[in-house]
């Protein structure tokens, strides 16, 4: 958990999820839909960046070892 709190992806993915929310439960004043829906899509954006990203490589790519899987490798106490 330690290196997702560190990871800029997760906080963007936080980010974008509440400003979403917010926008589509309250309203921010923003009355051109255009822009709305592009505000919109942008949280999302964010949203899902945030979620698919492996906090515990640098950058936004997988490690090279986590390439080479072909299903979730097991931990050893689990």
């Amino acid at each position: 958990m330690k290196a997702r709190l560190k990871s800029w992806p997760f906080w963007a993915g936080i980010i974008g999820a509440c400003f979403y929310i917010a926008n589509t439960s309250f309203g921010l004043g923003i009355s051109d839909d255009t822009v709305n829906t592009v505000m919109n899509v942008a949280a999302m954006v964010a949203t899902a960046l945030g979620v698919t990203v492996d906090p515990t490589t640098a950058g936004v790519g997988d490690s090279s070892q986590a390439l080479t899987y072909d299903k979730p490798k097991k931990e050893d106490n689990a």
